[in-house]
Parts: structure tokens; sequence; C-alpha cells
């Protein structure tokens, strides 16, 4: 059995239903094909996408008021569904001249996605939005990037690159060290959300990342860390950095205790004092004292 039989079809259009999902595709973006091939293991998705406000079954479109709804409506359709919807927009007849449609890469996704978050922000960033700022449909961009999360993992890998590791080739190891890990902080300290990716990516999806890990093992093998300590002593300053990036983002208060001070007197005292450091942020300071605990730790295992 296929699911065109039970996939309802436009009386205006003829078009599959699929079509008007997210509310932001055009018409005949699925052609009716992608709909004859579109198994029944597929139906329940593709059932459930079919919510009130989304279609009506006269064939009037509704779209979705929030666009992370169309998102996420689009990247449940099965992949050879969106697949087909691209192939079918590249096989339509085009006009002589210039390409209607920006020719995609994923450098060329990845530094519209970065321009996109610097100007709204993570929690504005959509593949609609994204399709948007690269003037191409949505199906288009999905052809290229299976779904968001392939994104910022490209744009993870891609913020790597400005970490600063140029003193690995000029300066003593421990200064080369510190100078790496407060780059390293506060690149991050921007891109909070990428922090979670790069905990799971695999370094074989992420040549960038994979660099700069050389860069950085290659100056600690030089300064006579044992080949045994270095991934250890780069996972234990990554797992700091990586807290540390959140401290900046924390409230200036985090630490007040408040009504409650009566009852922490020792550690409201500490708050207070601590408040005291002169020319430096809260976040800077706890950087500065585990960062010099971390590296002499790593000097501790260097051979003489």
């Amino acid at each position: 059995m296929r699911l065109a039989s039970s996939v309802s079809r436009s009386s205006r259009t003829g078009c599959c239903c699929a079509c008007f999902m997210t509310g932001w595709l055009r018409v005949g973006d699925v052609p009716h094909q992608v709909a004859n091939e579109t198994t029944v293991a597929d139906q329940d998705t593709v059932s459930s996408m079919l919510k009130p406000g989304v279609l009506d079954f006269a064939g009037t479109l509704r779209a979705p008021r929030d666009q992370r709804t169309a998102d996420d409506l689009l990247e449940r359709l099965p992949e050879r569904v969106r697949s087909r919807m691209s192939d079918e927009q590249d096989s339509r007849p085009r006009r002589a001249g210039r390409p209607l449609e920006t020719v995609l890469t994923r450098e060329r996704i990845t530094d519209a996605a970065l321009t996109l978050i610097g100007r709204s922000g993570y929690a504005s960033f959509t593949m609609a939005a994204l399709a948007t700022s690269l003037r191409v449909a949505p199906s288009a961009l999905y052809n290229h990037a299976a779904s968001k999360q392939v994104v910022l993992q490209w744009l993870q890998d891609h913020v790597m690159t400005m970490v600063d590791v140029a003193g690995f080739d000029t300066e003593p190891w421990d200064s080369a060290l510190r100078r790496w890990a407060w780059s390293y902080r506060d690149i991050f300290a921007t891109h909070v959300p990428l922090i979670s990716i790069v905990a799971v990516l695999p370094v074989t999806g992420a040549p960038q990342t994979l660099r700069m890990y050389e860069t950085v093992a290659a100056g600690l093998a030089a300064a006579g860390v044992p080949s045994a300590q270095i991934v250890p002593s780069i996972v234990a300053l990554e797992s700091f950095i990586f807290g540390s990036a959140f401290d900046v983002t924390a409230p200036a208060d985090i630490f007040e205790t408040g009504v409650l001070a009566g009852s922490s007197p020792i550690f409201s005292a500490a708050v207070l004092h601590g408040q005291q450091n002169a020319g430096m942020a809260r976040a800077d300071v706890a950087f500065e004292f585990g960062l010099d605990a971390l590296v002499d730790r790593i000097d501790g295992v260097r051979r003489p």
C-alpha cells in the first residue's frame, strides 16, 4: 500500500498537501510522484504534521505563526521527500542568463549563518531565516544541510578558526597555553549554544577543530608533556574553558545571598570580599585562578 492513496490533495491545485505543511513552501514544491514514493511507514509522520492551523483540507494555506514551528515541520518530512522537493526544483526549466538560485556550499551556508546569528542571536536562528538570507527556497537549503543541527556543527568548526593558537610558534609553552585558553573562552562566551555540539562532535567531522587540537598537542609535546598526558591535558582545559564561557554570561548577582545571608555568613562574606577585586570581572578572576592551577599541574608532568 502506498501513502499517496491516504494523503489528501487540494481540489484546487491537485498538489500533494505535504507541499503546504510548512506554510512557506511554494505550491508544487512537492510533486505528485514524491507522495507516490512515500511509503506507508511514513504515514504517521506525515499525518501528524496535518495539524489544525497549518492546513485545511479545502486547500487553503495557513502558515504557522512561529517560524521555528515551520522549521520543525519541514525537518520531520522524510529525507527522501525533502530530497525530491529540491530535485524537482532543480529540474524545472530556467530562463537564459544568470541562475535563479544562489549556488550553495558549506562555506556560504556557514558564513550566512554566522552573519544571521551575529545580527539576531541564536534564539532567532531558523533554517527558514537562513534560507531567506541566502535567497533560496528552504527545500534547496535542506538539500545541502539535512537539518539545523548540521548547520550548527559546521558553524562550530568554523568558529574554531577564530581561537588564537599563534603563540605556540613564538612564545614559551605556558604563555602560549594561557593565550590559547583565554581566546578559546572569550570566543565561546559569545557562542555558548555551540558548546554542547563541541562536546559530542567527532573530530572526523570537524577539520578546523582537529587542526587546532594538533597545534596545541604539538606545543605540549615540544614542552616535554608525555604523549599519554596530552589528551587528558586538553580535555581538562577544555572542560574548564567551556564552564568558564558559561560563567561569563551569568548574572552579576548570581552569588548574592540576599535574605539568606544570615544562614550562610561565611559564604556571604566571601562573596562581598570577591567583589573587591579591583579592575577584574568576577568571571575573569575565577578563570585566571583555575587556569593557573591547570597550567601548574601540566608543568608538573613535563619531562625534565
